[in-house]
């Protein structure tokens, strides 16, 4: 079946059902800076202002989008968080030293990690990323996590009641003021997590494949089967489908570093099919205002 076609079937997948949220556009790193795509086609324009920005993620009105933008030359391995307008507007800083953002249902707040440890000496702490939650105007900073090892890439649920996140071994969710931690997920590198619009599943990515797994704990389900990795979902914000990286190649024909494309699949994992050409990063898919 011919691209065209893939993506006019994405169209009237995506389109079902009025009563719901209508999906909008994706965003996903491209090219040195944040790009919008059109999931009925991939065509592409680019968000003024955000050279350098990665990361993205759609507050959940379609109206703002936060980002992680690297400081060189001076740090490059530390980015700030920003908020943009989808049009480049409004462009503005809300905290220093933090990555991988994620909206709060009621465009309050973000969750984000931060190297806790990076201006201070913690003895004992093999890895000091930790979670943390800010005001979208910067203010009440908030420390959800304190661990010796690893807590990043948070993802606040849709009742905002619990934020997922990767830990050192496994997915975890934890309440929005830090309290009742408990466990989603046993293994290392379950990455990227991120909410079905019911509130009901958590995809995340592992060692290439992508799989989801029910709120309430249970065992994951494979939804991706490429011989190639398969990376960072992305819900469509209608819930029947799911933006995803990609690299259609044999298992050990790719690097961590090779560019890949914007994939789109039903929610169960069917129909996979291509949507853009390689060289994105982050996808991450918007409500239509």
């Amino acid at each position: 079946m011919r691209l065209a076609a893939l993506a006019a079937l994405a169209v009237s997948v995506s389109c079902s059902g009025s009563d719901g949220p209508r999906n909008g556009q994706i965003v996903a790193y491209f090219k040195g800076q944040l790009y919008l795509i059109e999931p009925d086609g991939g065509t592409r324009r680019a968000v003024l202002g955000t050279t350098g920005g990665q990361e993205p993620t759609w507050s959940r009105d379609g109206s703002w989008i936060a980002f992680a933008k690297g400081r060189p030359p001076e740090n490059p391995s530390t980015s700030d968080l920003y908020l943009v307008r989808p049009d480049g507007s409004g462009l503005r800083l809300v905290a220093r030293d933090a990555m991988q953002p994620t909206w709060s249902p009621d465009g309050r707040r973000l969750a984000f990690m931060r190297d806790a440890c990076a201006d201070l000496d913690c003895p004992g702490i093999e890895n000091s990323f930790e979670l943390f939650v800010v005001g979208v105007d910067g203010r009440g900073l908030q420390q959800l996590t304190r661990n010796a090892d690893y807590d990043g890439e948070p993802a606040w649920s849709p009742d905002g009641r619990e934020i997922a996140f990767s830990s050192a071994d496994g997915l975890f969710l934890i309440r929005p003021d830090g309290s009742g931690r408990r466990r989603l997920t046993r293994g290392g590198y379950h990455m990227n997590s991120e909410w079905s619009p019911d509130g009901e599943l958590v995809a995340y990515d592992t060692f290439g494949d992508i799989y989801v797994v029910p709120r309430i704990g249970g065992n994951p389900r494979r939804l991706t089967t490429n011989p190639g990795p398969d990376w960072v979902p992305a819900w469509s914000p209608d819930g029947h489908l799911i933006a995803y990286l990609s690299l259609h190649v044999c298992a050990r024909c790719f690097a961590a570093e090779d560019p890949m494309q914007v994939w789109l699949m039903n929610a169960d994992g069917r129909s996979p099919r291509r949507l853009t050409e390689a060289g994105y990063a982050w996808p991450d898919w918007g409500t239509a205002p």
